[in-house]
């Protein structure tokens, strides 16, 4: 089963409130932990009363001695605890994910507190109940696989449970007490303790390992209807593959968000976020998403077109600085794109060099694509921003937002003009002290000059709207179409790099933004 949404649904500011985000992302969270538990619980729930009635049966006729009643209520009692566990797993609505995660993961500790109780009645601390305990550890390390330190957690509260519990009920029962007078039955409760050590070690290495194996995703994995062929781009939330669509036979570009972070709601909200607003723009300059969706196991991805190029801020190091004609051709369309966000109601709050991607279509001018959403902030929806966070790349930042001001469509409008001194320049607006692009881009027209003096100000009301900025700045500059045509060939180049031809990338700096390295192949909402 795989939860899916497209982009023919877009979920707009105005339909979603904050509380309704929070509380779908609560339920696919939830989906995620109970797919992978609830039909081991079922198997292990029934195992419990058929197989361990006749392990109740079969002790009890063979030692001869002790309470099959105190046993059998036990073993009901705890069946009955098993199956108010389970049955919130099979209702709608689901839990919320930490009410899942908590009936999931008591099942097993009370199971092998359980078994310590009927060990009392049958044989005490020799009792054959301990190898029970060694199949709820499995079980446990199957239903909730985690890292290592949460493992080590569960997995010793179920282990070592049984052994205490022994121990203390020695100080209250006179014929376990007796067992501690008796040096062979002392021999084999250290030998059954020392398993148990050993069976909790091997969990917990198992369990994280099951665990590794979510969190990479591998090339010969399928995601949903998807086919994952190489990964082109990493960072910390998650990755971007290469993929193949294998409903409509086409490749896509894949965004994962990790294993990890998909048990995190803010994590979730953020993924959940970007995907809302990119979704609510139709402009040919920004990212389009045609699907996405969250696996049985609990993993998020989105699809979207796969695009050949490189970021702004990989293409100015790499090939140089902009000349004027080719900027306004680029950063115009970028800026109308930005204003249908804006019309959205979408900050999108990380407006860089970086996530914008610039690509060559096929005897077509470049242009930049406008990437990753995934801060944005959708209408008054300030409930998903961390409280005192600045969310943002600092070099590119207005004022306001460094100074703890939440993003608005003028705060985007300075990023969108420190690209665009950056793609003049090849610096950034607040490297060094600021000197107006005219100084440093000589044959830059007057009136593009004049733009971006207005769009850097530091007081956010004087800066020009965006649509307003684009018309002066394209009705100041040189034919844009004769320059495009002779001097846009150096820049294409590079970035233009059809998948069937093998190129090298001509030498220059690495890529240095937060979250992935350059790739001739490159997707768009890359990290």
């Amino acid at each position: 089963m795989t939860t899916t949404g497209a982009r023919g649904t877009p979920r707009s500011s105005g339909s979603v409130g904050s509380t309704a985000a929070q509380e779908r992302i609560s339920r696919h969270q939830a989906a995620g932990e109970i797919l992978r538990a609830r039909s081991l619980l079922v198997v292990a729930c029934t195992l419990w009363m058929v197989v361990g009635l006749g392990l109740d049966l079969t002790v009890h006729s063979s030692i001869g001695s002790g309470s099959l009643t105190f046993v059998l209520i036990v073993r009901f009692a705890t069946s009955a605890f098993h199956v108010a566990m389970i049955t919130p797993l099979f209702r709608a609505p689901l839990p919320s994910p930490k009410l899942a995660a908590v009936l999931v993961v008591s099942v097993f500790p009370v199971s092998a507190f359980s078994l310590m109780l009927m060990a009392t009645h049958m044989g005490g601390l020799t009792s054959p109940y301990v190898s029970a305990v060694f199949v709820v550890l499995m079980g446990q390390a199957i239903a909730s696989p985690g890292p290592w330190h949460r493992g080590a957690f569960f997995a010793s509260l179920t282990g070592f449970s049984y052994p205490i519990g022994l121990l203390i009920a020695t100080r209250f029962d006179s014929g376990l007490a007796a067992q501690l007078a008796d040096r062979q039955a002392v021999v084999t409760f250290i030998v059954y303790t020392s398993v148990l050590l050993a069976g909790v070690i091997v969990v917990v290495w198992g369990g994280h390992v099951m665990w590794s194996l979510r969190q990479s995703v591998f090339e010969s994995r399928k995601l949903g209807r998807y086919r994952l062929l190489k990964r082109i781009g990493q960072g910390g939330m998650g990755e971007v593959w290469r993929a193949q669509d294998r409903a409509l036979r086409r490749n896509v570009a894949l965004k994962i968000l990790s294993p990890e972070h998909g048990r995190k709601p803010s994590r979730v909200a953020r993924f959940e976020r970007e995907i809302q607003a990119t979704a609510a723009i139709t402009h040919p300059n920004v990212v389009r998403i045609h699907d996405w969706g969250v696996t049985d196991d609990g993993v998020w991805y989105y699809a979207m077109d796969l695009l050949e190029g490189m970021d702004l801020a990989t293409t100015v190091k790499r090939c140089g600085p902009l000349p004027p004609a080719l900027a306004i051709h680029l950063f115009v369309p970028t800026a109308q794109g930005l204003a249908e966000a804006h019309r959205h109601d979408i900050v999108h709050r990380d407006v860089k060099p970086g996530n914008m991607m610039v690509i060559a279509p096929d005897r077509e001018p470049l242009r930049i694509e406008l990437l990753d959403f995934g801060i944005a902030r959708i209408g008054d929806d300030a409930e998903l921003t961390i409280a005192g966070a600045v969310m943002g790349t600092p070099g590119f930042m207005a004022p306001e937002v460094l100074a703890g001001s939440p993003g608005s469509a003028r705060s985007d409008i300075y990023s969108l003009a420190a690209a665009l001194y950056f793609a003049l320049t090849g610096k950034s607006p607040r490297d060094a002290k600021f000197v107006p692009v005219s100084e440093l881009v000589p044959s830059l027209p007057g009136k593009l000059d004049d733009v971006l003096v207005r769009a850097l100000d530091n007081e956010p009301t004087r800066r020009q709207v965006v649509r307003r900025a684009g018309r002066r700045a394209r009705r100041g500059g040189p034919d844009v179409g004769r320059q495009l045509h002779d001097r846009s060939r150096s820049f294409a180049a590079p970035i233009a790099i059809p998948p069937s031809i093998p190129r090298k990338m001509p030498p220059g700096p690495t890529r240095r933004a937060a979250f992935a390295k350059p790739r001739n192949v490159s997707a768009r909402g890359a990290f």
